[in-house]
């Protein structure tokens, strides 16, 4: 049952992201009035205005960039026209018209000021896109509250060498946690717009109550992506990388693991695409207790394939899907598992309810359903009956509320459960 309630509610979620594209989109007899209107009358900005919304609406952007850099010929003074086509030009990567036209619209003391500030923000984002070699930070840091941090089973029943026994149970606790990201790009500066980038990302948390929950993470990913045109907006990306990572529990070392992958992501429209990916990486596992037999045990390889999907059905609303297969392979089959997972999550982004923010807010529910089926029974739980499968659903929100290019918050509710065949 619980599988089949998060399988629905991942499809719902993307049902109602394309019902409300449909519900939402602008009907195109009320942009051909205002076209002709404007055609007619080509001063008359607040028409002109309206149908450059619609437009942006149903994502012509085109359309409405034609009729802005028109009201331009007209009035070359019209700043909220430079800052329209300051956010369009953003859109669709045109980096340098995109700064030109915010650098216009952020001078102009005549714009309105939540307009003014929003451009004066974008336009250091659009300048840095410009440059050659350009780096990318985010660190973010918070109060976690789990009600079971342990992953405890509900009636707190453990085995062990086919022994039941009653755990502590669950027990809610706090915790801090940091997130790091750093991210390096280098322009080849080629036609194809061909690039080189490096990520290295890093997780920490500090339980309160227990400190076996203390985990940390650091992953580092480099490589390049070649881009092939295929159209004049869009083009095939091509991305090998190798990719190294660390893992620690409870304040020591846990694991490691090095290989690479290759991604390739086929535009099938300007607002959707596909990209699939494969991955090896060969995992060293450390028992934390200092048992060299266990970390061996546990070591070995993991392999993965994946796709991913993204389309945008309207303007500010995008639909992500991703399914995986993995593979992990140790030297014993009771500890070798294969893992299926189904992923999608549905973004909003709109403007924020409070006056003078100048980037957009967004909220994001998402549902992801893994399922885990170990090789063989693990004779240190309940010898020779069954072999371990678990089905893990997670179900939350993420509000992303920025105040500023460089600080804001995040907000985000989730509900997980892991449904297993056997007592842990």
């Amino acid at each position: 049952m619980i599988r089949r309630f998060a399988v629905h509610l991942a499809a719902a979620l993307f049902l109602a992201g394309c019902a409300l594209a449909q519900s939402l989109s602008p009907a195109s007899a009320d942009r051909e009035a205002l076209r002709a209107r404007i055609d007619a009358q080509p001063t008359d900005y607040d028409s002109s205005f309206a149908y450059v919304r619609l437009s942006i609406e149903a994502r012509d952007y085109e359309a409405a960039i034609g009729v802005l850099e028109r009201m331009l010929t007209f009035n070359p003074a019209l700043s909220r026209a430079h800052y329209e086509l300051g956010s369009l030009y953003f859109r669709l990567a045109s980096y340098a018209k995109a700064a030109r036209h915010y650098q216009a619209a952020a001078t102009d003391p005549g714009l309105d000021p939540d307009l003014r500030a929003r451009a004066a923000a974008y336009l250091p984002i659009a300048a840095k896109e410009l440059q050659t070699d350009r780096w990318y930070g985010l660190l973010m840091t918070g109060l976690r509250y789990n009600s079971n941090p342990g992953s405890e089973p509900s009636g707190s029943t453990l085995s062990a060498l086919g022994l039941l026994a009653t755990g502590n149970g669950a027990k809610p606790a706090a915790s801090a946690f940091a997130l790091g990201d750093l991210r390096y790009v280098h322009e080849f500066g080629n036609e194809r717009g061909d690039t080189f980038e490096a990520r290295a990302q890093g997780y920490a948390a500090k339980n309160f109550r227990n400190d076996d929950f203390d985990a940390g993470l650091a992953d580092i990913v480099l490589g390049p992506k070649f881009r092939l045109p295929v159209g004049a907006a869009s083009a095939i990306i091509v991305s090998p990388y190798v990719a190294a990572s660390a893992a620690a529990t409870g304040g020591g070392y846990r694991a490691s693991t090095a290989g690479g992958g290759l991604s390739v992501r086929f535009p099938l429209s300007a607002f959707a695409y596909l990209e699939p990916g494969v991955e090896a990486r060969a995992v060293n596992v450390r028992d934390p207790a200092g048992f060299a037999a266990q970390g061996a045990l546990n070591s070995g390889s993991l392999w993965s394939a994946s796709l991913a999907a993204r389309v945008t059905p309207m303007d500010r609303v995008t639909i992500d899907a991703r399914g995986h297969y993995a593979r992990n392979s140790t030297s014993t089959s009771f500890l070798s598992s294969r893992q299926w997972g189904l992923q999608g999550s549905v973004k909003f982004d709109f403007e924020p309810p409070l006056a003078g923010l100048p980037l957009n807010w967004s909220f994001t529910p998402y549902a992801r359903v893994v399922w885990t089926s170990f090789d063989a029974p693990n004779p240190f739980l309940f010898p020779g009956l069954v072999a371990r499968r678990d089905m893990l659903t997670r179900l939350g929100a993420q509000l992303d509320m920025p105040v500023s290019v460089s600080f804001g918050f995040t907000a985000n509710v989730e509900h997980r459960n892991n449904h297993s065949n056997v007592a842990l």
